[in-house]
């Protein structure tokens, strides 16, 4: 027979005697949570150690409240770190598979962008201008010129050789020879030439025979004299476009002059410009082109162009970044695709970032039961993890479902702090069935769920009363024998 139980351990009474004051807006804010005092000194721990491993698990049973003081925690310790770099994407001009990566200080990346798109568009006016000076074109006549001078002499020999072979030649606009024999100064027909016989014939096909080989070599100078002439004028382009670009982009250089990789960067942009001069001399409208079809061939200047993929302008400290739903892309980031023309295709600008891009150089807080629900996710984060730095790649790719061509862009490096927020038992499931595990995650902070009644948490209890209440703006709490007094 069960005995019953007596009052006193089925309510506990709080002694009044002990609370001085009238209502609870005369407490203190209490600003740490209450009883998780070890909690907080395990978060404390991991985040100020500096060695690889030291990520945390914050454990504790649902609604013990550890989500909001991690989160609170980390932005208070985050305010005082300084913000972490920017980071840009740029086309690598020697391999456009391989998407370059630039760093620079917080807040430079977007100026930058900013400043390569001017860059672009003044270069969209002033090289057709460059081309359609007077100058130029006088250097260019002087080149044309000595060519026609050069071929005319060709063609002017050619006729002389003509007379001395009792030969009539044609020359035809688009420098074709044809020639026939003539006898006393008078052109054969063909039938005048089929009735002479013996001896005189054979020496009118024997001249007809040198002159066709002066032709051929004639012409096969005339071809190579025209080669000569094309490289000249490239050149003569190269020289002048080179000239035109390296003045603009050398300001640019100079501003950005302690940066080695944009140097470098701007260096094969400027070759990358000269090569195709021509993208900036013909509009898409000049070639007749359907409207549908200009945002098409309007596409080679975005590979001058800078994909601000991480900025920090608005921003001086550390980020805390909680992502609530961990899959792949959000972790890592993406490489996004366009249909164009029925084909997918991409470049560098379509390159996005993750979370953990976002929190780099500060704090990301996952949800362990989500991030272990998400196919790839907790894999793909110990990977990065492991190797301290992030590499963009395609799930598609990675396991071969398609076989379409995407990119390889440049990884990042990581520094970064990961707090998994979960139950008890998702620890110690990973823990003892993952060997990585507790190498990646070293720090273990546990979030009570009881707390020792006696005279000082009661008065702590009641000052996270208090807490709440101003918090939410709501009435305050009246001590009881206040009230009925």
């Amino acid at each position: 027979m069960l005995e019953p139980l007596d009052v006193s351990v089925l309510y506990h009474r709080c002694d009044s005697l002990l609370f001085a004051f009238d209502t609870t807006d005369a407490l203190d804010v209490l600003e740490q949570p209450l009883g998780q005092e070890r909690a907080l000194d395990a978060i404390d721990f991991g985040t100020n150690i500096a060695q690889d491993g030291y990520n945390i698990f914050a454990m504790g049973p649902s609604g013990s409240g550890k989500h909001s003081v991690v989160m609170k925690y980390l932005e208070q310790k985050a305010g005082s770190e300084p913000g972490p770099s920017d980071w840009c994407y740029v086309n690598n001009f020697k391999d456009q598979r391989l998407p370059l990566a630039i760093e620079l200080p917080a807040g430079k990346a977007l100026p930058f962008r900013d400043e390569m798109d001017e860059l672009v568009e003044l270069l969209k006016t002033l090289l057709p201008a460059v081309f359609e000076s007077s100058s130029y074109i006088n250097e260019r006549e002087v080149f044309n010129q000595k060519f026609m001078d050069e071929q005319t002499e060709i063609f002017r020999h050619l006729q002389d050789e003509a007379v001395k072979h009792d030969v009539q030649m044609t020359i035809s606009s688009a420098n074709r020879i044809t020639f026939v024999p003539l006898i006393d100064g008078k052109v054969l027909s063909p039938e005048e030439f089929k009735a002479i016989k013996g001896e005189k014939k054979e020496k009118i096909l024997d001249k007809m025979s040198e002159f066709e080989t002066l032709v051929k070599e004639g012409l096969r100078k005339v071809t190579e004299l025209n080669k000569v002439h094309q490289k000249e004028l490239k050149a003569l382009n190269k020289k002048i476009t080179r000239e035109a670009v390296h003045s603009v982009i050398d300001e640019v250089r100079q501003r950005y002059a302690e940066y080695e990789k944009i140097r470098s960067y701007l260096d094969e942009m400027e070759k990358d410009i000269v090569r195709h001069v021509q993208d900036f001399l013909v509009k898409p409208e000049e070639m007749g082109l359907p409207s549908f079809m200009m945002e098409f061939y309007a596409s080679p200047f975005e590979r001058y162009r800078v994909n601000l993929f991480i900025s920090h302008e608005k921003e001086d400290t550390a980020p805390v970044i909680y992502e609530d739903n961990p899959v792949h892309q959000n972790l890592i980031g993406r490489i996004e695709h366009a249909s164009h023309m029925g084909a997918l295709v991409t470049n560098f600008t379509m390159i996005k970032p993750g979370a953990l891009h976002h929190a780099n150089g500060g704090y990301l807080v996952l949800d362990a039961r989500k991030l272990l629900m998400k196919p790839f996710a907790y894999e793909e984060l110990k990977r990065v993890l492991r190797a301290k730095e992030l590499r963009i790649e395609s799930l598609a790719k990675e396991y071969a479902f398609v076989s379409t061509t995407t990119l390889d862009p440049e990884p990042i490096p990581l520094d970064i702090k990961v707090v998994l927020v979960g139950e008890r038992y998702l620890y110690y499931l990973l823990y003892h069935y993952d060997p990585e595990f507790k190498e990646l995650f070293k720090v273990t902070a546990d979030f009570e769920d009881e707390i020792k009644r006696n005279e000082e948490n009661q008065l702590l209890y009641a000052r996270m009363i208090g807490t709440i209440a101003k918090k939410h703006e709501l009435l305050a709490l009246t001590h009881p024998r206040r009230q009925r007094g």
